[in-house]
């Protein structure tokens, strides 16, 4: 009973509801002990009255016999009885509200290709589902989870992403990417291993934490690893050198003004300098990096032959339509 009421109350909603319990039981044992000494009665008396009191039962069998005893009453009354109405109001309010969800998730159909496919429960995919929403993606998402929590416009296979046949009610073979949020590396794997045998040609991203997960990712030809901990690790580090080099790469990566583009070299740019590549397509954008692969080159620290397949990395401004 208990996990059921846990289940369904939000965070902010249970710490309401512990504290109102707490409480009713401070009341009910203090208020049960006092009745008992200025009545004169036993303890277990005492708080029996105070639990039938609380309650609203009202038995009638053990009263207030003296002013000070109904001084108690009246004040155990006061406060025990209004906590536990604002208990069950929460209980059932947060019931009522889980159920409007539930409903409104019925009517969540299965999005048309192409979607992205998000795999995992990992602390940040909320964000990460907030931001390829506001970026018109639709998005199908495979996680261990109550569709009440997910946000509206998320399609919800709930189930574990590990087992295979969760995994193919989420369509991945006709998904256009696939972004693995596994909270441990040894899931992110495991998803990954089962994402190829089930769609050989799909692009898979992950976040990893471990360089030898990442490798092993990189064997199955997942498209794009972010490592949590380099990523944390460089961007403290070069704040301390740069106070605003954390501010540059958020905005980079959040900004609604501006936005990184990846152009592919054609057969015509083969043999060209990145500067020479950088310098034809300046008016698409300001060139940031090349991409190859073997690695990404900033365009400040060298200047490799451009091959066709490669792709530069240009910085360009949103154009918005009103």
């Amino acid at each position: 009973m208990f996990t059921a009421i846990i289940k369904i109350l939000a965070d902010h909603q249970k710490r309401h509801v512990l504290l109102l319990t707490l409480i009713v039981i401070g009341t009910v044992a203090i208020g049960g002990s006092v009745f008992a000494l200025v009545d004169h009665i036993p303890i277990t008396t005492g708080l029996y009255w105070a639990v039938v009191t609380a309650t609203t039962v009202g038995y009638g069998d053990v009263t207030p016999v003296n002013p000070a005893g109904r001084v108690v009453a009246v004040v155990v009354m006061l406060i025990s009885i209004p906590s536990l109405a604002g208990i069950f109001a929460l209980l059932t309010g947060s019931s009522i509200s889980k159920g409007i969800k539930r409903l409104l998730s019925m009517n969540e159909h299965f999005p048309a290709k192409p979607y992205t496919l998000v795999l995992g429960s990992h602390r940040s995919m909320p964000a990460v589902l907030e931001e390829l929403l506001k970026a018109g993606e639709q998005v199908v998402l495979v996680a261990d989870m109550d569709g009440s929590d997910i946000r509206h416009g998320v399609y919800l296979v709930s189930g574990d992403p590990t087992e295979v046949e969760v995994l193919r009610k989420a369509k991945p073979a006709e998904a256009k990417q696939a972004l693995i949020m596994a909270d441990k590396d040894a899931e992110t794997l495991l998803i990954a291993v089962l994402l190829k045998e089930e769609a050989p040609q799909l692009t898979i991203s992950a976040t990893v934490k471990s360089s030898s997960v990442r490798d092993a990712l990189k064997g199955l030809g997942a498209h794009l690893l972010i490592s949590e901990d380099e990523i944390l690790a460089h961007t403290l580090a070069k704040s301390i050198e740069t106070p605003h080099a954390a501010d540059l790469m958020l905005a980079l990566v959040a900004s609604d003004d501006v936005f990184l583009d990846e152009v592919e070299m054609g057969a015509e740019d083969a043999g060209l300098s990145m500067k020479e590549a950088e310098r034809k397509y300046l008016k698409a954008g300001k060139p940031m990096a090349l991409v190859t692969e073997e690695r990404l080159y900033l365009g400040i620290e060298s200047n490799p032959v451009v091959r066709a397949g490669d792709k530069l990395l240009l910085l360009k401004k949103t154009i918005n339509v009103d």
